[in-house]
């Protein structure tokens, strides 16, 4: 075909259809083939300047499972909708996904940006398990405490605030309106709770899709609200940049599975190594 990327757009594009979620269900395509990788990837390398991405697996870590991929193409696009978030099975393709499909050279573009929350332990897998080195990251985790720094006022030569790293949901409900809340389902609950071998079933239950997808549109979304309050190009977000930057090499560079630390001592470990200068 003359246009390859035409299936993201098709009428492949999955859609819920639970009682539970009588609003518009968000889109999303599932990715179970090399060649579909390889398609719907060559297309975003051509076309796009910035991605959502996020990944779910099992103890997602060096030594956790990586599952599933979520991938979406940020760029506005005004004549247009939306772009579906793509959902690639990694169970399903396998290593391949990476070099073969393409994954790893879009995650390594220094032209193409990456959007994420917390890619501590996405990071530490891609490296660890498919040596993908993950680079050019805004992460909006780090983006949501210069936010949280703009918006305070000085008291004596420090903000008033605590640095606090809350999950991805918790900011969304904070900024985000409730009725884009309930478009995100960001009510629901998430499907690891419960089993957390769940990223590892297959075939894949609706609702876990459903949350893969519901959050790379919460990335979306979360974007969309920051840089209403803190432009590109300045110099709070080239510090964001330069912060994400050192984010995203936290727990891969690290000499043990820093995941494992986290679940031994049930905190969150090292963070006091990526904070921001709060005496500029």
């Amino acid at each position: 075909s003359n246009e390859p990327h035409q299936p993201i757009m098709d009428a492949q594009i999955l859609k819920s259809t639970e009682n539970k979620h009588p609003t518009k269900p968000i889109r999303y395509r599932l990715i179970e083939t090399i060649n579909e990788v390889k398609e719907s990837v060559a297309h975003l390398m051509k076309t796009t300047t910035r991605i959502g991405f996020d990944s779910e697996g099992v103890s997602l870590s060096r030594s956790g499972a990586m599952t599933v991929v979520s991938i979406v193409d940020l760029d506005p696009r005004p004549e247009e909708e939306d772009s579906p978030v793509l959902l690639i099975d990694i169970k399903k393709v396998g290593k391949k996904a990476f070099e073969q499909g393409g994954i790893k050279a879009l995650l390594e573009s220094k032209e193409i940006l990456k959007v994420t929350y917390d890619c501590r332990s996405d990071s530490d897998a891609l490296y660890h398990q498919f040596q993908v080195r993950l680079v050019n990251v805004l992460d909006l985790q780090i983006f949501q405490q210069a936010v949280q720094r703009k918006d305070r006022q000085w008291i004596g030569s420090r903000y008033n605030w605590k640095a606090y790293f809350p999950g991805m949901r918790k900011i969304a409900k904070k900024y985000l309106s409730s009725k884009e809340c309930k478009r995100l389902y960001l009510d629901d609950e998430a499907p690891h709770l419960g089993d957390r071998s769940v990223w590892d079933k297959r075939p894949m239950e609706t609702k876990t899709m459903n949350y893969a997808e519901s959050d790379a549109e919460t990335i979306r979304s979360l974007l969309k609200v920051f840089e209403s309050k803190i432009n590109a190009n300045t110099p709070a977000w080239i510090e964001i940049l330069n912060v994400s930057a050192k984010y995203v090499d936290l727990f891969r560079s690290y000499k043990c599975n820093v995941y494992e630390l986290i679940w031994a001592k049930r905190k969150n470990f090292l963070l006091s190594r990526c904070i921001f200068n709060l005496e500029k």
